[in-house]
């Protein structure tokens, strides 16, 4: 009877986190797509930047131009769904904490705090000199750039976490190359 008692807590306890994890990947998801707007964002400034300095352009103060600390209404818009983003996420997973396993929990607050640096910096980041450099303290810039490089990393080592959680893969296990012939 007793077996059977701790089956059924173990059987809900389980659906429950299940549960936890498919919102909590989900909110993750949106903070990883927002991310990317963002970085779409930088992408396309860059590009503006470089021809208006190349061909010697200077656009008017509604638009951006070099050394004019000005950000696009896009650019606004996507940083501030990074950030809204990331208080959802980060507030659910402080309700939820509880069922993930030590961890998980270092990679998502990893995970957490780089894509916040990444949308509190953007400004920092996004404005240039005229020569095209950032008016940032470099050490800003390179550890945005390692920000940026490290959150796809992190979120694989999640898929995987989660899914060793939920019992889909073993935890942390790389799957095997399949071989074609």
């Amino acid at each position: 009877m007793e077996s059977q008692r701790q089956q059924i807590v173990f059987g809900s306890l389980h659906s429950r986190r299940a549960e936890v994890i498919a919102e909590l990947y989900g909110k993750l998801t949106e903070m990883d797509r927002a991310g990317r707007r963002l970085l779409a964002q930088q992408w396309y400034r860059e590009i503006r930047e470089g021809v208006d300095r190349q061909f010697g352009l200077t656009r008017e103060p509604s638009v951006m131009r070099p050394g004019y600390e000005l950000l696009s209404p896009s650019e606004q818009k996507d940083v501030e769904s990074l950030r809204g983003a990331a208080t959802d996420f980060a507030q659910f997973y402080e309700r939820n904490r509880i069922y993930f396993t030590h961890e998980a929990c270092l990679l998502i607050d990893q995970f957490h705090s780089l894509s916040s640096y990444f949308a509190s910096n953007y400004e920092s980041i996004a404005f240039k000199d005229k020569e095209g450099r950032p008016y940032v303290n470099p050490e800003v810039k390179r550890v945005w750039d390692g920000a940026v490089a490290k959150i796809p990393e992190l979120k694989d080592l999640l898929d995987r976490e989660f899914r060793g959680l939920l019992g889909v893969t073993s935890v942390n296990k790389k799957p095997e190359a399949t071989r074609t012939e």
